[in-house]
Formats: C-alpha cells, sequence, structure tokens
C-alpha cells in the first residue's frame, strides 16, 4: 500500500560511488547476500566491487572481484551456483577489442577460486553479460554488436559450449539480455531486438546437451519500444518482466509489465497475456521502469517479489519523483 519499511543497506557512498553503478545482489548459503557494483578506482576508471551481507543486514567490508584494472570494469552480474559464487563484467582495458567479458569465481566467503578468464575477447562489442546457475555450474549470455548487427552469445558446459542467436537490429545501448535455467538441460535467453520507433522483447530456448536453439518468444509493444527484460524461475513457473513504452499522451506512461511462462519440458508456452506489475491500478499513473523480479519461499507455492522504478508520484505525501517499489506476490497469481 506504498508503506516505506526498513533502512536501506549502504554498500557504497561519497566519491567511490558511481551515478550508474548497476548493483545486483545474488543469495548464498545461511541466509546471507553477495552484492557487487562499479565503482570509482584511483586511477578513474571503474572496478567491480563485492560486499557481503550477514543474515542481520550488516555490510562486510567490500572485496574488489577483478584483477585487471586499467580503464573500465564495469556492468556485472553474479549468481551463486550451489558451490560458488560466479562473477562477470565488462572490460575495457584491451583497447582493440574491448568491451570484452570476463569471469571469475569466489567461495561464499569471497575468497578466489579462479583467476581471471575471458570469455568473450574479440574486436566485436561484446557488453551487458547475463548469468545463470544451471546443473551446479553457470552459464552466461552477453550482446555481441558488429557494425548495424546484434547477436546474442550464451556460454554453457563443461567445458564450455557456445551458441549464437541472430543477427537482428541492435537494442539501445543500455538494454541487457535475461538468462534463467528451465531445467538441468536448458536454458531460455530473452532479449531486446530492435530500437525506435518500435522494438521486441524476444526469448530462445537453449538444449545444453545438443546445442540446439527454439525461438520461443516475441513479444512487441505496439505503443512504441520496450526495454529492461528479466526472468525469475520459482519452482515450476516461469516469470518475464519487461517495461513498455507508453503511446503518446497516456497518462500511465511507461508501465512495468510482467507475464507467466509455461514450461513443458520441451516447449515453452507463452501464450498467456501480460499484466502490469503494480498490483493497484492507481500505481500505474505516471512512469515504472526497470523492473526486478526475484523468489521467496512464502506461501505454500512459493512467491514471486518485484521491484521497479516508480516515477509517477503516486505514493505522496511519502514519495517523490524517483522510488523503488516492492511487492510480494504469492503464487499462483490471481488478477481480475
Amino acid at each position: 500500500h506504498g508503506t516505506p519499511f526498513g533502512e536501506p543497506v549502504v554498500l557504497a557512498d561519497g566519491p567511490a560511488a558511481l551515478a550508474v553503478s548497476t548493483p545486483v545482489v545474488a543469495a548464498i548459503p545461511g541466509g546471507r547476500f553477495i552484492a557487487a557494483w562499479s565503482a570509482v578506482d584511483a586511477n578513474s576508471g571503474a572496478d567491480v566491487l563485492l560486499r557481503p551481507i550477514d543474515a542481520a543486514l550488516v555490510p562486510g567490508p567490500p572485496v574488489r572481484a577483478n584483477t585487471t584494472t586499467p580503464f573500465a570494469q564495469s556492468n556485472a552480474d553474479i549468481v551463486w551456483t550451489g558451490s560458488e559464487l560466479a562473477v562477470a563484467w565488462e572490460d575495457t582495458s584491451n583497447a582493440a577489442t574491448g568491451p570484452d567479458i570476463v569471469i571469475r569465481t569466489f567461495s561464499s566467503a569471497l575468497v578466489p577460486t579462479s583467476a581471471e578468464q575471458r570469455i568473450a575477447g574479440t574486436a566485436d562489442a561484446e557488453s551487458h553479460v547475463a548469468l545463470a546457475a544451471i546443473h551446479g555450474g553457470w552459464a552466461a549470455a552477453w550482446r555481441v554488436v558488429t557494425g548495424t548487427e546484434e547477436r546474442i552469445r550464451v556460454m554453457f558446459g563443461s567445458p564450455s559450449q557456445t551458441v549464437t542467436v541472430g543477427p537482428f537490429e541492435p537494442a539501445v545501448e543500455t538494454d541487457a539480455p535475461a538468462l534463467v535455467a528451465l531445467d538441468d538441460t536448458h536454458l531460455l535467453v530473452v532479449f531486446i531486438a530492435g530500437s525506435a520507433p518500435v522494438s521486441r522483447v524476444q526469448g530462445v530456448v537453449v538444449d545444453t546437451a545438443t546445442g540446439s536453439m527454439s525461438p520461443t518468444l516475441s513479444v512487441t509493444n505496439g505503443a512504441g519500444e520496450t526495454h529492461a527484460p528479466t526472468l525469475m524461475h520459482v519452482g515450476t513457473r516461469v516469470f518475464l518482466a519487461w517495461t513498455a513504452a507508453s503511446a503518446v499522451g497516456d497518462v500511465r506512461g511507461d508501465e512495468a509489465l510482467i507475464k507467466e511462462l509455461l514450461w513443458q519440458g520441451s516447449a515453452l508456452d507463452g501464450s498467456r497475456s501480460e499484466f502490469a506489475l503494480p498490483r493497484d491500478d492507481a500505481h500505474r499513473l505516471g512512469d515504472q521502469r526497470a523492473p526486478a523480479l526475484g523468489a521467496s519461499v512464502f506461501g505454500a507455492e512459493g512467491a514471486l517479489v518485484g521491484a521497479w522504478d516508480d516515477l509517477g508520484r503516486t505514493f505522496a505525501p511519502l514519495g517523490a519523483d524517483g522510488d523503488v517499489v516492492v511487492q510480494t506476490m504469492a503464487l499462483p497469481m490471481v488478477r481480475r
């Protein structure tokens, strides 16, 4: 109902904080968390910092993920695989090939368990990496832009395999793909294809046993662009959320939308209709952007946690022009 709760956990402030730090969080055993974000380094570039947060939400000392420090290391993603933390980021230290994608693994105590591994280092622009845990390991997806074409590369397995989705018209620079494991041998990667005046959310299922791919999802926003796809697997359910730009003159502004996808073991059913992420219609006024999804054990079938940037001032008098809103949705989700 728009009531603030709790105190924020401050990870960085002052001169070390970046205006665009792209923070991410992963849950680890014992009710703890690891946060990652980009921070200014001593040479005016950027490092990827990791910080543990205990079960009482008290942060520990930060740890630098990258050992390569020239230029910028940024736009990190992290995932707990069940035995270690995988951390991937963009690296611009090589002027001939950057941005590239680098990954490194850590224990739950943030002790490194591997050196940096450059998993994408070609002359193409490789950026916006997304990670997922699958079958006790990690998988990664990232954007590859060459001239006027874009592709999505997906890496998985040990030894690693890579498959390529595309080409298609590039999305805007800020949009990252989303990646989730459907089961031990299938991944779903979702991404934005195209830009103004109309772009679309597309999805492909990757069979990690065979390396085959099945296009399964295409959602177009007739009013304009789509942005910021995100995925979450809760029990047997898979949820997709994204931002849909509004039509000119629509008082609701940009909307954060959500759609349930049904995984049937060999095929993904995306036929269910999407609906607005905010539960209350009054909270749809103005812009809701950049949705994020999480999973909870609340309820008999679990729950989905949704969050978004709200620019609509609908939480007044406590709200302002730029709130972070969180809601918990028990499953199965029923909307009238």
